[in-house]
């Protein structure tokens, strides 16, 4: 079902700048689950895709389900979306596995489905297992060393969390800066 794709870094909001081939274009994905949101600004063409996760899911009153998220991304894709970003949920190895296979049978459309997993320690062995089943979004990234991890797992996007980092009192844009550098160095021979 994987296509060989390059791994690309997103922002917490969801601005994913592409590493390669597509070096200098950007991706921006609507941060929320609400369909009312998503025919206001999708017409828009700003955005190439939605992403959630159980969070947005209770914020926008959509039940954290396989089948009410694999009918939600349905919907996105049918509005017009690229890509459908879905955070698996289950807080184990077994269960992350589980959830991310089940959304991708459910949504049928595994090309345009992409499923995020924290970069946690059960979140990395659930993404080995599926690496060459799904797409992958690894979330919570705080620094160089788990892009390199992501890397490694041959994500396709990056999420550091930009917000989380400065609240830390990081410099989170410098930090988001070196995990580009470091996955621009993993690009040279």
């Amino acid at each position: 079902r994987r296509r060989g794709r390059p791994l690309r870094a997103a922002l917490l909001i969801y601005t994913a700048t592409a590493i390669a081939p597509n070096a200098g274009r950007g991706r921006l994905f609507l941060d929320s689950a609400s369909v009312d949101a998503w025919r206001e600004l999708l017409p828009t063409g700003l955005f190439y895709g939605v992403t959630t996760n159980p969070t947005i899911l209770k914020r926008d009153g959509v039940p954290c389900t396989v089948p009410d998220v694999a009918k939600l991304a349905r919907t996105a894709l049918g509005a017009g979306c690229q890509e459908v970003m879905v955070q698996a949920w289950g807080g184990s190895v077994d269960a992350y596995e589980k959830c991310s296979l089940d959304l991708l049978d459910a949504v049928g459309a595994a090309d345009h489905l992409v499923i995020k997993l924290p970069l946690t320690k059960d979140g990395v062995v659930a993404a080995h297992r599926l690496r060459d089943e799904a797409h992958l979004c690894m979330t919570a990234c705080y620094g160089r060393e788990q892009a390199l991890i992501a890397n490694a797992l041959k994500a396709s996007y990056l999420a550091p969390y930009l917000g989380r980092m400065s609240d830390a009192g990081l410099d989170g844009a410098a930090e988001c800066q070196r995990i580009q550098g470091c996955l621009d160095g993993c690009r040279s021979p």
